[in-house]
């Protein structure tokens, strides 16, 4: 809080001193006529009384039949000739203020289009001649109050007039930088009347003066041509003495109560006294020089009360500014007073402002823009308390006509002054001088050209909004042949390269806040300057992908990110696999396809900072296991063992299985295996393989179609007689079975072999076995067969013929087989058991003594079937056809 009333403070006094620096500490204020009357003549510009330093042109006045359309014509001279002698009197320190209205122009602003016309051509007016300000001297019905008060006027053409006065000093102040001098001469009753009356004209200029009070420069009310008035005392005084002087001028100062409210005082430097410059320039009001000098000084301070009037304020007013009179030209005549009596008066009042002198030297002369120098000055004579030194500068022709201030000093006495060199200033032929405020004194300049160079103008450009971790970023300034430049060190990145080019590149590592600074030197003229860029690095995302990076082919597999609100997600396309559904979102599926590396990608996006970043992942795809099935996929049934294998793999596991119509035989575990397929139909054979390093399997299976086996059985009598010829054997036929005959012993011969039926002729007597071999559609073999005993003619004998009985027939497999001899008397007999293929499961021999007891044949190692017994003695064979359930 202290801080800021403190920068309010220093504001204000800066503010208030530049705009009081323009008037002199001890003003003279004169009115020029801008027209030629007998009694008062013309005086040309350039013959003014020296000691006139405020100089009000009277006057600007609206143009014949417009609505305060503003004008002001010089008449005797040419308006550039004005313009120019303006110029010259403002050289010499002197403040051109144009007058406004006059005693025979009222000015009355009644709405808006008459206020903005008035605006719009008193600009004009300033922007024309080249005025320092405006004097407010409107009379007669031009300001008149109906009601309301002081602070608050009700009145159009009141409130119009104050708000055209501060939009003429805002847009000065706009156009030249520095304040537009504001002066005022009302008539007495216009101010001081409204202690008689608040109305109509009396006090009319105190709700205008209130509210323009801060912008006021000088308020001089005119002290003649008045009825008697009140003092703040509460008496009345006449025009035409000191009392009335004194009363006045304290009245302005104090303030004074009115029924329009209180009227609260100007400061005594805002005040000077108005007076007629001789007794024929004012109808009334016309006091003598030693009196006017008396009342002058009690004011002041420095001299005693010239009158009845007593000071309110003990100690006059020391600070008054100074003595305004009407007018420059009635003051040059010698007919109506002695030649400048008025201006004498002031110089013996205010003291002399010459004998003054203010110089000054610059070193070094060569300058940039935008930078400080010292500048000291010397000066001699008298400055008053209060006094501001300023250092101006010229324009590079060396004119101060439009000089500008650069710096200032509150003082009396030599000095230096810190100044600042403007920018937009560059070129040779500039010269800086000192003026001083009390008194205005133009000092001479420093008496040597001043170059001033502009200095380099580096414009950072580059990306003011970073991500990190985003890659290279280049910031450069405009490339000015031999010019020099170096980037300063930064805090949150890393500079890639050099930092003496107008280019720099930056890597940004760390978010934050940082600032890019480089300074650009002219080494002609030896201007640099710095200038920087603030750099806001955001955040990034941080993906990590999650997921397996080892796979197998053809699997899916997920792999997924962690997921941020409002981030946006973006996977890249695979080379060895698919996408599964949605690549937008954090988590991807991935079919795998094809074995190999690749590369899973991720980009991850903040929209709202606009910072992305990528991340992969590397997966690693194991083909798998490729192998075919080798085997048959159609067989028959009973067949024997059918091999199925694969290719034999080095770090492989290998499984198989089958769905029950057939047996695996030995291993199931190795590449090959084994099956023997025991019943028909369609079977399945799986198989899996397994590398045990990649843990990659793969699944296959093979169909198999189980044909029927053909089940041949051969239907003819087994037992024959040698010689017997067109004995038929036959099978059931099957369609589109093929039947192969064959007979082994060579015992037989084939009459007829017609697919399933044959017909034999037996040439030999013994065992004959008949075989057949079917063939079904579906290739399956199968052979059967049959045991023919072929007896010779003589030797078999009947059955009636029999000796030996044999029982029990049929005889179970795991029982036993009885003969008996029915004749004591046999010799020893041969006992052979074969099956009906020729095989001997049995031979024995028992001897004579042997067959009264009936002999055992076991028959525990035979299968279930028919076989042949034959029984052979010395001259005889018996043969049995046994069947072993």
């Amino acid at each position: 809080m202290k801080s800021t009333i403190l920068y309010i403070l220093v504001y204000c006094l800066c503010v208030c001193a530049h705009i009081q620096a323009q008037i002199p500490q001890k003003a003279l204020i004169g009115y020029w006529h801008n027209w030629n009357i007998s009694e008062a003549p013309y005086i040309q510009l350039n013959a003014l009384d020296s000691r006139y330093n405020v100089i009000d042109f009277a006057f600007a006045v609206p143009h014949a039949g417009t609505d305060y359309q503003m004008e002001f014509i010089p008449e005797i001279i040419s308006q550039t000739t004005c313009k120019n002698y303006i110029t010259a009197l403002q050289n010499q320190g002197k403040k051109i203020i144009i007058s406004i209205g006059g005693a025979t122009a009222p000015i009355s602003l009644d709405n808006i289009n008459e206020r903005n016309t008035f605006i719009t051509t008193m600009n004009a007016i300033i922007d024309q001649y080249g005025f320092d300000g405006i004097d407010i001297d409107l009379e007669g019905s031009s300001v008149m109050v109906s009601g309301g008060t002081i602070a608050n006027p009700i009145d159009e053409k009141i409130n119009n007039l104050i708000y055209a006065i501060k939009q003429i000093m805002k847009d000065y102040h706009t156009k030249y930088n520095k304040s537009l001098l504001l002066t005022m001469a009302p008539e007495t009753a216009f101010v001081q009347g409204g202690m008689s009356a608040y109305g109509g004209i009396w006090g009319a200029y105190l709700p205008v003066i209130h509210a323009l009070r801060d912008s006021l420069s000088l308020l001089h009310v005119q002290l003649y041509n008045s009825g008697s008035m009140y003092g703040i005392d509460g008496n009345i005084y006449n025009s035409g003495n000191a009392d009335f002087i004194v009363a006045m001028t304290e009245a302005v100062i104090k303030g004074f109560s009115t029924s329009g409210g209180f009227f609260t005082g100007l400061p005594a430097n805002k005040i000077a006294v108005g007076l007629p410059a001789c007794p024929n320039a004012a109808g009334s009001g016309f006091v003598d020089t030693a009196t006017v000098n008396k009342a002058m000084k009690y004011l002041m301070g420095i001299g005693p009360k010239p009158g009845s009037y007593t000071l309110v304020q003990s100690g006059g007013y020391p600070t008054l500014r100074g003595m305004m009179t009407w007018s420059m030209n009635w003051d040059a005549v010698n007919t109506c007073a002695s030649t400048y009596q008025f201006a004498e008066n002031f110089e013996k009042i205010y003291g002399s402002n010459s004998a003054l002198s203010i110089s000054c030297s610059v070193n070094p002369v060569i300058l940039c823009e935008k930078t400080s120098i010292s500048v000291p000055f010397s000066v001699s004579g008298n400055f008053v308390a209060g006094n501001i030194f300023t250092a101006q500068l010229s324009d590079n022709l060396g004119s101060f006509t439009n000089s500008l201030s650069i710096g200032s000093i509150a003082g009396i006495s030599s000095g230096s002054i810190l100044c600042r060199i403007p920018s937009g200033i560059s070129g040779n032929g500039y010269r800086i001088r000192i003026v001083s405020s009390s008194p205005v004194y133009n000092g001479n300049n420093n008496g040597s050209n001043i170059s001033i160079h502009s200095l380099p103008n580096p414009t950072i450009n580059g990306s003011f909004t970073v991500c990190q971790a985003s890659g290279t970023v280049v910031y450069s300034v405009p490339m000015v042949f031999g010019h020099q430049y170096e980037w300063s060190q930064i805090k949150k990145g890393d500079i890639l390269g050099g930092y003496t080019n107008n280019t720099l590149s930056v890597q940004w590592k760390s978010p934050g806040i940082d600032t890019v600074r480089v300074k650009q030197l002219n080494p002609l003229t030896g201007c640099s300057k710095d200038t920087s860029l603030i750099i806001t690095i955001l955040d990034i995302p941080s993906p990590e992908i999650n997921g397996k990076q080892s796979i197998c082919e053809q699997s899916i597999t997920e792999y997924s990110v962690p997921t941020v609100i409002g981030h946006q997600f973006e996977w890249l396309q695979l080379k060895k696999g698919d996408i599964i559904g949605s690549n937008t979102s954090n988590t991807l599926s991935v079919q795998w396809k094809s074995p190999g590396i690749d590369t899973i990608r991720i980009k991850q996006l903040n929209p709202i900072t606009g910072c992305s970043k990528d991340t992969s992942f590397q997966v690693i795809i194991h083909s798998l296991p490729i192998f075919t099935i080798n085997g048959l996929s159609n067989v028959c049934e009973d067949t024997t063992l059918i091999e199925y294998s694969v290719n034999t793999l080095e770090d492989n596991e290998y499984s198989w299985r089958n769905s029950g119509l057939g047996m695996i035989k030995g291993s199931s575990t190795e590449s090959k295996v084994f099956l023997q397929w025991n019943n028909p139909g369609i079977d399945t054979l799986y198989f899996m393989q397994k590398n045990s390093k990649t843990l990659c399997s793969k699944d296959t299976f093979i169909i198999i179609k189980i044909n029927p086996q053909s089940n041949p059985v051969i239907i003819g009598n087994t037992e024959v007689f040698e010689q017997s010829k067109d004995i038929e054997y036959r099978v059931n036929y099957e369609s589109g079975s093929l039947y192969e005959w064959f007979t082994e012993n060579n015992s037989a011969e084939f009459s007829i072999k017609d697919q399933n039926r044959v017909v034999l002729r037996f040439t030999k007597n013994g065992l004959v076995v008949l075989k057949v071999r079917q063939t079904t559609k579906d290739l399956c073999t199968k052979e059967s067969s049959i045991s023919i005993l072929v007896s010779p003619i003589s030797s078999v004998l009947d059955r009636d013929e029999k000796l030996y009985t044999i029982f029990p027939n049929p005889v179970d497999n795991q029982g036993e087989l009885y003969i008996s001899c029915l004749d004591n008397n046999q010799s020893d007999i041969y006992i052979e058991l074969m099956d009906i293929y020729g095989t001997t499961y049995v031979e024995k021999t028992i001897q004579s003594f042997q067959l009264h007891e009936a002999q055992v044949i076991p028959l525990s190692s035979l299968s279930k079937g028919i076989y042949i017994l034959k029984v052979r003695t010395s001259d005889k064979v018996h043969i049995e056809k046994i069947i072993v359930r």
